[in-house]
Protein backbone atom coordinates (compact mmCIF):
# COMPACT_ATOMS: atom_id res chain seq x y z
CA UNK A 1 0.00 0.00 0.00
CA UNK A 2 0.98 3.60 -0.58
CA UNK A 3 0.07 4.68 2.94
CA UNK A 4 3.09 4.18 5.25
CA UNK A 5 0.88 3.46 8.26
CA UNK A 6 -0.99 0.69 6.45
CA UNK A 7 2.28 -0.73 5.17
CA UNK A 8 3.68 -0.82 8.73
CA UNK A 9 0.52 -2.43 10.09
CA UNK A 10 0.54 -5.10 7.41
CA UNK A 11 4.24 -5.87 7.91
CA UNK A 12 3.77 -5.92 11.67
CA UNK A 13 0.83 -8.29 11.47
CA UNK A 14 2.77 -10.62 9.17
CA UNK A 15 5.75 -10.58 11.55
CA UNK A 16 3.46 -11.18 14.54
CA UNK A 17 1.87 -14.12 12.77
CA UNK A 18 5.28 -15.62 12.04
CA UNK A 19 6.38 -15.15 15.64
CA UNK A 20 3.21 -16.80 16.94
CA UNK A 21 3.40 -19.66 14.44
CA UNK A 22 7.07 -20.51 15.05
CA UNK A 23 6.60 -22.32 18.42
CA UNK A 24 3.60 -24.23 17.06
CA UNK A 25 5.58 -25.42 14.04
CA UNK A 26 8.52 -26.33 16.28
CA UNK A 27 6.26 -28.38 18.57
CA UNK A 28 4.71 -30.16 15.60
CA UNK A 29 8.19 -31.03 14.30
CA UNK A 30 9.23 -32.42 17.69
CA UNK A 31 6.03 -34.46 18.03
CA UNK A 32 6.40 -35.81 14.49
CA UNK A 33 9.97 -36.85 15.21
CA UNK A 34 8.93 -38.55 18.45
CA UNK A 35 6.12 -40.45 16.73
CA UNK A 36 8.44 -41.58 13.93
CA UNK A 37 11.05 -42.70 16.46
CA UNK A 38 8.51 -44.55 18.58
CA UNK A 39 7.27 -46.43 15.52
CA UNK A 40 10.62 -46.86 13.79
CA UNK A 41 12.76 -48.03 16.71
CA UNK A 42 10.70 -51.14 17.59
CA UNK A 43 10.33 -51.97 13.89
CA UNK A 44 14.10 -51.71 13.42
CA UNK A 45 14.72 -53.89 16.49
CA UNK A 46 12.32 -56.55 15.17
CA UNK A 47 14.01 -56.44 11.77
CA UNK A 48 17.45 -56.91 13.32
CA UNK A 49 16.20 -59.75 15.53
CA UNK A 50 14.68 -61.61 12.58
CA UNK A 51 17.89 -61.12 10.62
CA UNK A 52 19.95 -62.50 13.49
CA UNK A 53 17.66 -65.53 13.88
CA UNK A 54 17.88 -66.29 10.15
CA UNK A 55 21.67 -65.98 10.22
CA UNK A 56 21.97 -68.33 13.20
CA UNK A 57 19.69 -70.88 11.50
CA UNK A 58 21.83 -70.75 8.36
CA UNK A 59 24.96 -71.17 10.45
CA UNK A 60 23.55 -74.24 12.24
CA UNK A 61 22.32 -75.72 8.98
CA UNK A 62 25.75 -75.47 7.38
CA UNK A 63 27.59 -76.88 10.42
Amino acid sequence: PDNPLKRRLIRGSILGGKILAAPIVLCLAVVTGAVCASIGFPAYCCFMLVRQIKASRRKHRLA
